[in-house]
């Protein structure tokens, strides 16, 4: 039975994400008319999140809530500059933006970590992402609308966010114990940051303005967010499902090659010019990579360092955002990102990789 803060956290998470997603979307869609200018934001805000995200998850296991509560207070603020800033200035925000992304979000996620157990950490991270991403729905559908002023709500949200989490002031516990007859896979550092930096190159093309900004030109602002958020619970549904069934209960490394290896081909219909093949291609490419995420993240919680494996997996995914938002701005096409991501999650999984990984399997004992 999930705890009384572990719910208070889920909740605080719901709003945050609503936040987050309706502010970036409606920034987006102000500025769809620029496809490299929104590759730009998306090139800032990921460079500024991976400067951060290493480092929060183990700040929050020294300073519990109040970390988190900072960094949404931060985005609290950057929101209401947002709506006096002239959106050609856009950019100025980005990096900032992106650096108070990366100490909200990784430090949430060592404090719902902090409250699971060794058997059902699989559980409350797919739950995370459960939340999360029904949250994402309501994010694109506020930003979708214009009956609502978006960056508003999301200023109010971060500051309840921040606020609730102050008064919450709890901690991450015990990361580092197993349990007797528990079989865990023990992956190595190397394999969840390659993971996660595979996952980034692909995130950019599936998850941030640049495909609002693709969908918008293909089938218009409002069927562009009804996408998403269809998109979005897909991913949210499966991450559950099977991630619950495959790392809590079978403990099974195809939960992590098989969303992999499908995100990366169902991404490829994204540059369709037939709208409903991009969007349908949008639609499982999402729900695969929450999924995904969700493995990579469930399997970076093994071994001894779990806050410095929290901090690659971020990392390498804001890092893996970077440099696929960089190779947009360059002139780079979809199809090298998908083909560059492939090849390196090949090399996570069999480098450093499943027959590695098989032969470490074991049991830990308390």
């Amino acid at each position: 039975m999930v705890d009384s803060e572990l719910k208070k956290l889920f909740a605080l998470e719901f709003m945050g994400v609503v936040a987050g997603i309706a502010l970036r979307a409606s920034t987006a869609f102000n500025v769809v008319t620029s496809f490299q200018y929104v590759a730009m934001l998306t090139l800032g805000f990921s460079l500024g999140r991976a400067i951060i995200s290493f480092f929060a998850p183990q700040l929050a296991e020294r300073k519990g809530s109040y970390v988190a509560a900072a960094g949404f207070f931060f985005l609290f603020v950057l929101s209401v500059a947002y709506m006096f800033m002239p959106r050609n200035l856009y950019w100025l925000l980005r990096i900032p933006h992106g650096a108070a992304s990366g100490l909200s979000w990784p430090a949430l996620q060592a404090l719902v970590i902090g409250k699971s157990t060794p058997r059902n950490r699989a559980k409350v991270s797919a739950s995370y992402f459960l939340v999360g991403m029904l949250a994402t729905g309501f994010g694109y559908a506020i930003s979708g609308f214009k009956v609502v002023r978006p960056i508003m709500v999301s200023a109010i949200l971060f500051l309840i966010v921040s606020l609730g989490l102050f008064r919450l002031r709890t901690g991450v516990e015990s990361w580092k114990k197993g349990v007797k007859g528990k079989k865990v896979l023990d992956i190595s550092a190397t394999s969840v940051f390659l993971s996660a930096f595979s996952l980034g190159l692909l995130m950019t093309i599936l998850n941030t303005e640049i495909t609002l900004a693709v969908l918008y030109n293909l089938v218009g602002r409002v069927f562009a967010a009804i996408v998403m958020a269809l998109a979005s619970t897909i991913g949210a549904l499966l991450g559950y499902v099977l991630g619950h069934h495959l790392l809590d209960v079978r403990q099974s490394l195809v939960s992590l090659a098989m969303p992999g290896y499908f995100t990366s081909m169902s991404s490829l219909g994204i540059i369709s010019n037939e709208p409903r093949i991009a969007a349908v291609s949008v639609a499982l490419a999402q729900a695969g990579m929450t999924w995904w995420r969700s493995s990579n993240m469930a399997l970076a919680r093994t071994g001894k360092d779990t806050g410095m494996r929290l901090g690659l997996d971020n990392m390498g995914r804001n890092l893996g955002t970077t440099v696929s938002s960089l190779m947009l701005v360059l002139g780079g096409s979809i199809v090298d990102i998908i083909l560059i991501s492939s090849v390196l999650f090949t090399i996570a999984l069999s480098g450093g990789g499943i027959s590695s990984l098989v032969r470490r399997w074991r049991t830990h004992h308390i």
